[in-house]
């Protein structure tokens, strides 16, 4: 919504670093912005993946190959990958 934007994939590093319990899915929970392991949705067989597994969530960054980066939280980690923009993730957008 006019006002907010996703935040950037540095952003997401700096708050995984001080997520309470640690840079994982726990941390991720009790952080302010109440990340989840919702899991994602996949285009090429349009199956939701991961749900109570992991959490992704689109950044602002885009690759090289114009694919999105995304953020991760999973019970023992958190981290970043990239998917093709046609993958439905989660986002939290941030105020501007």
């Amino acid at each position: 919504p006019t006002g907010f934007r996703l935040p950037t994939a540095a952003e997401f590093e700096a708050e995984r670093k001080v997520f309470p319990g640690g840079p994982n899915g726990p941390g991720g929970y009790a952080s302010p912005l109440k990340l989840t392991l919702a899991g994602f949705h996949f285009f090429l067989n349009q199956n939701i993946g991961d749900e109570g597994i992991q959490g992704q969530y689109w950044t602002s960054n885009l690759t090289p190959e114009n694919n999105a980066q995304y953020f991760y939280i999973t019970n023992g980690q958190a981290g970043e990958g990239n998917w093709p923009r046609a993958v439905a993730a989660s986002v939290r957008c941030i105020r501007n």
